[in-house]
């Protein structure tokens, strides 16, 4: 397990426009990339795709912090080309306070009822040109919590002010409480807003299902996580339900057990033939 929480983002020449972010977790930033679709921790390389709709949203949000956003005026900006309901609308809100740990405070995104939804200025801190999300490791090793890559440094290149100025060890607990947060909030978004893109089959006490954003992302979550879930399927000794989902450089495991509550598991695609029992145990509540 690498923990990238002293690397800062490599500069790239290939900068795009970035916002900054403060989160609902004290002193954990993300930066936001509107034409990546993608949030990126600070000081570290987990990711999240947050979907074209998931993106669109908080993009016209953004750009009139402060400001009353029409959910019809949403609706529009963020599924253009589809017609959906208020029901969508209220999920994709629900999966960004999610991700960006304001799921009970509600701060960030502020509902205000038969008007729309505004963001909160508070928590923009400013925009940027960043570079883009960097390309995973070559080896990255498979966490319980969560795949962190390691960027590499570039000796003389100066770190966003926001991301330098956290000491270490705070910045490690931000870390791995955000990325907790941006796992969930991949699952959940693939969960709740693509129900129509699942596949699910019962092996002894595990009943799992493969989640996409796409019936492609779906058949290759399928096709990588098979081997995984056979094992897991002998380690459950009680009812399990799995979801598994992926992006470009990790597998994503959430195991659920009435009563028990639930934990989730992010392997890295080239440590997928190495993961062993033990690793896949703390996916087991």
């Amino acid at each position: 397990m690498t923990d990238s929480s002293n690397s800062p983002p490599s500069p790239s020449d290939n900068a795009v426009p970035c916002l900054i972010l403060k989160t609902g977790r004290p002193d954990c930033l993300v930066y936001f990339y509107p034409t990546r679709f993608q949030l990126q921790l600070a000081g570290g390389e987990q990711r999240i795709d947050l979907g074209y709709s998931g993106s669109r949203l908080l993009e016209r949000l953004l750009q009139t912090p402060g400001e009353v956003v029409t959910r019809e005026e949403l609706l529009l900006f963020a599924w253009a080309d589809r017609v959906v309901g208020q029901g969508s609308l209220n999920q994709q809100v629900y999966v960004l306070r999610q991700v960006l740990g304001d799921e009970k405070e509600r701060q960030i995104i502020q509902t205000l009822p038969r008007r729309g939804y505004l963001i909160n200025p508070q928590y923009l801190l400013n925009t940027a040109a960043m570079p883009a999300p960097s390309q995973p490791a070559d080896s990255p090793q498979a966490a319980a919590s969560a795949t962190v890559a390691s960027p590499t440094a570039t000796p003389g290149s100066e770190a966003p002010p926001q991301a330098q100025s956290q000491p270490g060890p705070l910045r490690s607990a931000c870390l791995w409480a955000c990325a907790g947060l941006l796992l969930v909030g991949t699952l959940l978004a693939a969960l709740l807003l693509r129900t129509d893109e699942r596949a699910g089959r019962t092996l002894g006490q595990l009943h799992t299902t493969y989640l996409g954003y796409d019936n492609a992302q779906r058949q290759t979550a399928q096709h990588l996580g098979q081997a995984i879930e056979a094992r897991l399927a002998q380690l459950a000794d009680s009812p399990t339900e799995l979801y598994i989902s992926m992006n470009d450089e990790a597998l994503a495991l959430l195991c659920l057990q009435a009563g028990r509550g639930g934990h989730w598991l992010s392997i890295a695609r080239s440590q997928l033939g190495r993961v062993s029992d033990s690793q896949l145990r703390q996916c087991l509540p």
